[in-house]
């Protein structure tokens, strides 16, 4: 069973990208495209599966994507330190 699925990736404001793709492609050729799309670099942005990070040289079937799912993307948060 190779038939595109369509995958969802979404940023931490809510904002998607929906890419179509088959099945035995590696998730990581989706997410350098996200990147891309976004003027992100691909190191940069921590990317998610219900909540958890994966393998991105995996594929949709490995990691058991589905019809509509969804990939979290977030960057990294900066600041956060006390002030001098």
């Amino acid at each position: 069973m190779n038939a595109p699925i369509k995958i969802i990736v979404k940023n931490q404001e809510g904002n998607k990208l929906v890419f179509q793709v088959k099945r035995d492609v590696k998730l990581r050729k989706v997410l350098n495209l996200y990147c891309e799309k976004q003027v992100l670099q691909y190191g940069t942005v921590n990317f998610l599966i219900n909540g958890e990070r994966f393998d991105h040289d995996l594929t949709p079937n490995e990691v058991k994507l589905e019809e509509g799912d969804e990939i979290d993307a977030l960057l990294p948060a900066n600041g956060g330190g006390h002030p001098s």
